[in-house]
């Protein structure tokens, strides 16, 4: 309502979200009276000072813009975000509801194409993502167009809409990046795709319950290559396959082949691969075509003295 009378707005036209300690009110007295100073404060050169205002323990602003052309237009869209604990985001395109997104475009695009298309790079970035497989009371992704840049109505899942719908995923994927690589005490970035998937919800659900596994997470921050918790994560997950099948790649090392220690897994090699920053784990259900990736990050000591420091 504050924000809303300053910019001489309906109430319905504002969008809030926060963060913060849960079950304690908003300073509202706060907000009231710095309203009048952040609206004169808005200007188009103010997008870093916007990403640097929403951070908490992140220790770095998350941002970024990608420009395509559509029909002889050159579309913008921007996105900052914020988040690096209580990271492990489940939005439905029906409750974009710590981890909060803002996206805004020039495109001339309907409002069904662009709920669409954001539903779509929601599902395959953010909600990929864990720091601590804690989900926040208010995750939020939000994306708005203002139509300026003139380029032909994005009205159908039509030529256009791929190129911008491909653009916004690549957007989403690059900031939920950013999470995970400012985790809250992290010291290494994991990549874990799961392929030969029954269906790409099958996928999805053996990615991510890897990707929170607190075991798996620790024997990474011990450079530790156990593919026994992979494996494990994925049986825990409860989707349909066959153990005896599974192979897992740590890097480019094979350490599991049809359900058995590879012949050739060099655990040296393997455990080499486990001290970089950036470390991927590619499990091969060998059960379908559909394949998903998921992020985190390793759990350290500092992760735990961050959260037994402060409330949250």
């Amino acid at each position: 309502e504050y924000a809303a009378k300053a910019l001489g707005l309906d109430n319905r036209e504002v969008l809030t979200s926060s963060t913060g300690i849960i079950g304690r009110a908003l300073p509202i007295g706060k907000i009231a009276s710095a309203m009048p100073l952040l609206v004169n404060g808005l200007s188009a050169r103010s997008g870093p000072a916007f990403s640097e205002s929403i951070l908490t323990t992140d220790t770095v602003k998350k941002e970024l813009a990608v420009k395509i052309y559509l029909a002889g237009a050159v579309v913008t869209i921007g996105g900052s975000c914020k988040g690096v604990g209580m990271i492990y985001p489940e939005m439905m395109v029906e409750k974009h509801a710590t981890m909060l997104c803002f996206i805004a475009t020039d495109a001339v695009v309907s409002k069904k194409m662009l709920g669409q298309a954001l539903a779509e790079a929601v599902a395959g970035s953010f909600n990929m993502i864990s720091v601590d497989g804690d989900m926040s009371t208010n995750d939020s992704c939000f994306i708005l167009a203002n139509g300026l840049a003139g380029n032909r109505r994005i009205s159908a899942r039509n030529g256009g809409y791929k190129k911008f719908s491909e653009a916004l995923r690549f957007l989403t994927r690059e900031l939920a990046g950013m999470i995970v690589r400012d985790g809250e005490g992290a010291t290494k970035f994991v990549e874990i795709e799961v392929c030969g998937a029954k269906n790409v919800k099958d996928a999805r659900t053996a990615a991510r319950k890897i990707s929170t596994s607190n075991l798996l997470k620790c024997c990474v921050y011990g450079q530790d290559p156990n593919w026994g918790r992979i494996v494990a994560a994925c049986g825990a997950s409860g989707i349909d396959f066959e153990p005896d099948r599974v192979d897992v790649y740590l890097g480019g090392v094979k350490a599991l082949s049809d359900g058995a220690i590879s012949p050739d897994f060099d655990k040296d090699k393997a455990a080499k691969h486990f001290k970089e920053k950036e470390i991927k784990i590619k499990v091969d259900l060998k059960s379908g075509s559909s394949r998903a990736v998921a992020w985190t990050c390793d759990f350290s000591k500092e992760y735990v003295a961050i959260n037994s420091e402060y409330s949250s």
